[in-house]
């Protein structure tokens, strides 16, 4: 190999070593930016729920304090007379249905 080829060579490696290094560096700098944007986002995420703590602990207190005063026997009387009602009214609809099926079509049965 002759002197002009291997210096092309080695200038070739030389110009890739300093690409690798400069492509490095900048690869470096958008994770160090990534970071930093994380960094801030969990920053401000923490100071939203620190913000938000109380008034979370007070719906929970408010709902221990809903559930702590249901009557579970009056609910469950109230549940079963609903579904009475429900049931009665379904009743009487499919009544009037026949019914009427049997006014508009008195030679079926």
């Amino acid at each position: 190999m002759n002197r002009a080829n291997e210096r092309v060579l080695v200038f070739s490696a030389i110009a890739l070593v300093i690409l690798m290094g400069v492509s490095c560096y900048a690869a470096l700098k958008k994770l160090e930016r990534i970071a930093q944007v994380t960094e801030r986002m969990d920053a401000r995420l923490e100071h939203a729920m620190d913000a938000a703590a109380p008034v979370g602990h007070a719906a929970v207190e408010k709902g221990v304090q809903a559930l702590n005063e249901v009557d579970a026997k009056e609910l469950g009387k109230s549940a079963t007379n609903g579904a009475k009602q429900i049931g009665a009214a379904a009743k009487e609809r499919a009544l009037e249905l026949m019914k009427r099926t049997k006014k508009d079509n008195p030679d079926q049965e």
